[in-house]
């Protein structure tokens, strides 16, 4: 099984009244921005604003974002089926870390929903021809 990396908790999405209470953290933002143009090309831009004038902190930019969610929802990546009587057989159940991992994958999602909106769409499940992570069919 390959891995891959989705730091669900490092991502946040918010509103300009983020930016007006907290005007330090603003003009620090757009200062790294500017000073560090090379790193910007490779993480999300926190100024530039999404839809509904929300900004979004992550440590990955839309092409990187699409990469990471193509190999998560490809469906050969993460066989449900258990091959050994660990799990207690062909079981979808592998313990209590899955409920609380996918809730933390859900919550990032919804906040890169709140970002990007209707027009980041990805193919679900990885191969097929059905949109989805933005309101497709």
């Amino acid at each position: 099984m390959k891995w891959f990396s989705f730091p669900p908790r490092l991502l946040d999405s918010f509103d300009d009244e983020i930016f007006e209470r907290l005007p330090a953290f603003c003009e620090r933002a757009k200062y790294f921005a500017r000073e560090h143009s090379g790193l910007m090309a490779q993480i999300n831009n926190p100024i530039e604003e999404g839809i509904g004038g929300r900004h979004l902190l992550a440590p990955y930019n839309p092409g990187k974002l699409r990469r990471i969610l193509a190999r998560m929802l490809d469906e050969s990546e993460f066989p449900a089926e258990s091959s050994t009587g660990l799990f207690g057989g062909n079981s979808n159940w592998r313990g209590p870390i899955w409920m609380p991992v996918n809730v933390l994958l859900v919550q990032s999602l919804r906040k890169l929903y709140s970002y990007y909106g209707n027009d980041f769409k990805i193919e679900c499940p990885t191969g097929s021809t059905h949109d989805a992570i933005g309101g497709g069919e």
